[in-house]
């Protein structure tokens, strides 16, 4: 349950427990018998409101901690936390927090993330802070313009090497790869591949496994459903698994793009979806170099719809809303 959803339940169970008390306290004055259990159970119904809304309620910004959490997070995976982003981070880290036993946020970050052994802990911190929205064929104009118009032009036994960057739990990378077979197809494109990175290694190893809830395949076709996944009978029944042929052409990594080195010329495609929008201006730019330079002349970057004005440059030509190609040189 969420915190907002949690505190509106607190206040509801709150308003219909002073409701009570106050129908028991006028029954007790009509009946002429003393307030001395009402007045008892109010302290008692009280004490335990305020302390279930003392656990609920979100915590002023603590600078320290929040200090100690944004430089972790931005140095380990370029993601800028500002201030406003606190109940975010509070969100994230409540349940991590009560399970090692720490009492307070402050506690927290002095012991574990920068007490000794932290190394883990620093990656599990940044896993629990990254978002990761992601669904089958999202954004289903890039698979269209991917299917329609990149791939029937670079001919039936090219190999094609895509990027997917910030692949979060698996469900992009396996998109571009049933795109890659076509429709109904099981046979790929010879060293045809899908290298799909990620900072968080909690998401990958979803990913990797490649099992999914059938509610998580919304963007899939039934025909797309058949022909690329495993259903699952008996224990595993309303759970698919990616068919074989899919899986292995992703090759799943653990990369932080911010001191990524991509390589060059590297990839006809590259796949960057909301991830530039989570970085400041500097990193921007250099995240814009190297997918520049990972790409092939004339390459495909598509981006989120709300990074369009970042790759807007020299470097990269528009062809529609969220697709740009590398200029040839």
């Amino acid at each position: 349950m969420a915190l907002s959803e949690s505190m509106a339940l607190s206040e509801s169970m709150a308003l219909s427990e002073s409701m009570a008390l106050s129908e028991s306290m006028a029954l007790s004055e009509s009946m002429g018998r003393s307030d001395f259990l009402t007045r008892s159970y109010s302290m008692t119904a009280n004490s335990r409101i305020k302390a279930r809304l003392a656990r609920l309620s979100l915590p002023g910004v603590d600078p320290v901690s929040y200090a100690i959490i944004r430089d972790i997070v931005h140095e380990r995976s370029g993601i800028k936390l500002p201030k406003s982003k606190w109940a975010l981070i509070w969100n994230r880290l409540n349940r991590r927090i009560r399970t090692l036993g720490y009492s307070t946020i402050r506690d927290y970050c002095t012991e574990a993330l920068e007490g000794e052994g932290s190394y883990a802990e620093r990656d599990l911190l940044v896993d629990l802070i990254s978002t990761n929205v992601t669904r089958f064929f999202r954004e289903p104009h890039h698979f269209e313009y991917l299917s329609r118009e990149l791939i029937p032009g670079m001919g039936a036994n090219s190999p094609i090497r895509i990027l997917s960057a910030g692949c979060s739990t698996g469900e992009e990378p396996y998109s571009i790869a049933i795109a890659l077979l076509g429709s109904g197809g099981s046979k790929p494109r010879p060293e045809s591949r899908v290298d799909a990175v990620d900072i968080s290694t909690r998401v990958l190893r979803t990913a990797a496994r490649g099992l999914y809830s059938l509610d998580r395949l919304t963007g899939l076709s039934k025909g797309q459903i058949e022909a690329f996944f495993l259903r699952g009978v008996g224990v595993c029944q309303g759970w698919a698994k990616v068919a074989p042929a899919v899986q292995n052409m992703v090759k799943f990594q653990r990369l932080s793009l911010l001191n990524a080195t991509l390589g060059t010329g590297r990839y006809a495609v590259i796949f960057c979806r909301n991830v530039s929008i989570y970085f400041e201006k500097a990193e921007q730019e250099n995240l814009r170099r190297q997918l520049h330079q990972a790409l092939v002349p004339g390459g495909t970057l598509f981006v989120g719809h709300a990074e369009g004005l970042v790759w807007s440059s020299k470097e990269f030509e528009y062809v529609r809303p969220s697709i740009y190609r590398k200029r040839a040189t």
